[in-house]
Order: structure tokens, then sequence, then C-alpha cells
């Protein structure tokens, strides 16, 4: 066999691979707010959406494509997020250096944040946040929670 035509098999089959991938996974935007913090919580409310690709098989998260969300005066960006799976939630969350990690919230970090969910039945579990103030504050009183699935 030619090395041209072996360059083009490979090819096709990279090519293949890459579209099966794709086909796979399918984007959508999680919207949330939450309230129900404790008195005395920098925020009382927490408002924000986040795109991510979802893995068409298990709806767990595969990548963070865009984030607005605010806490306390912290504007994230995406690359400060991180995500991860446990069992069957979806977790996503603030990481890096002096953020803590995606799948624990540091006490000592000024912005940390995560949010749970069921990616099973996509119904919200948990969204906890650090702030100014120590400690962490948490709470499970989703006033809306969506997950939206985008073209």
């Amino acid at each position: 066999m030619s090395q041209v035509l072996k360059l083009h098999r490979f090819i096709l089959v990279v090519s293949i691979l890459a579209l099966s991938a794709e086909a796979f996974a399918y984007k959508a935007v999680v919207n949330f707010t939450i309230d129900g913090f404790e008195s005395g919580a920098p925020e009382g409310t927490v408002s924000g959406s986040i795109e991510v690709e979802l893995n068409d098989a298990n709806n767990e998260v595969i990548a963070i494509t865009s984030v607005a969300l605010a806490i306390n005066g912290h504007t994230f960006q995406i690359s400060e997020l991180g995500f991860s799976e446990y069992r069957n939630f979806n977790i996503i969350g603030a990481q890096g250096e002096g953020l803590g990690s995606a799948t624990g919230i540091s006490h000592g970090s000024p912005f940390d944040f995560w949010i749970l969910w069921n990616k099973d039945s996509g119904l919200p579990k948990e969204f906890a946040y650090t702030g100014g103030i120590d400690g962490i504050h948490q709470s499970n009183q989703f006033q809306a929670f969506s997950i939206v699935v985008v073209p």
C-alpha cells in the first residue's frame, strides 16, 4: 500500500472519529436563581447562567463554553471554572490558585462556588459560595433552574 493511500486512510479515520465525537455532544445553557442563604451572607440571591457541552449518552458536562455569573463583586471567567461528575450529579465550580476546586469549596477562598444538579433528572441539588464573610454560604432553594438546549 502506498504511503499516500495510508495517509488518506488515516485522515479519513481521524475525520470520522472527530465527527462521531461531535455527534455525541450537545450545547445547553444552565440558568439559575438561588436564594435562602443564611442571614448575613454577602449575597442573598445569586443568579447566573453557564453554557456547557453535555455528553449525549449520559448528560455529563464535557466542556464549559461561556459563563455569566458575578458573586460578591467578582465576575467569573471561563478560565476560572472547572467541572466534574459525582455519582449522578454534574458539578461546576471555580477552580485554580486561590479559587478552590470544582469538586469542593475552599474555606479560605474569597471567590469560590459550586452548583450541582442531577444529570439524569435535570433537577438542581445545591449551590454554595464563599465571599467576603468567612465560611461557606449554601442553599438548595432554587427560585429558578433550567437547562435549555441551544443549537
